[in-house]
């Protein structure tokens, strides 16, 4: 049993629930590779357009990841991402430098426990 203070990067519950609907484990592997080299990939633009700054393209990738992000169970990550796309619909780039930077300090912690429980028959 976990204690109260156990915190992690993945929502169990749902992503259990996903696990539940793909057809196999090989899906759910799958599923997760997906995301994870979509992720990167999204944070690989969204620095550039951080930086210059592009406001479109951040609230553009900011809005699809907050909910690809959710929908896996990494809700702190989706948080962070509809921060960010409101901040960049409000042409905040100050802020959207710093939760960009959450962001990219997030992504780890994301992706290992999405790779450990994609690794796994069972949800750590």
């Amino acid at each position: 049993m976990e204690s109260a203070s156990t915190t992690h990067a993945i929502d169990r519950a749902v992503l259990q629930g996903i696990r539940d609907i793909c057809s196999d484990n090989n899906d759910f592997r799958e599923l997760v590779e997906i995301y994870l080299q979509d992720l990167d990939a999204k944070l690989t633009l969204l620095e550039s357009a951080v930086i210059k700054p592009d406001f479109d393209t951040v609230a553009s990738i900011a809005h699809s990841m907050k909910s690809s992000s959710m929908s896996l169970g990494a809700m702190k990550l989706g948080d962070i991402f509809a921060q960010l796309n409101t901040a960049a619909k409000e042409n905040r780039h100050e802020q959207m430098t710093a939760l960009f930077v959450n962001l990219a300090s997030m992504q780890q912690g994301v992706a290992s426990e999405l790779q450990a429980a994609a690794d796994s028959d069972v949800l750590l």
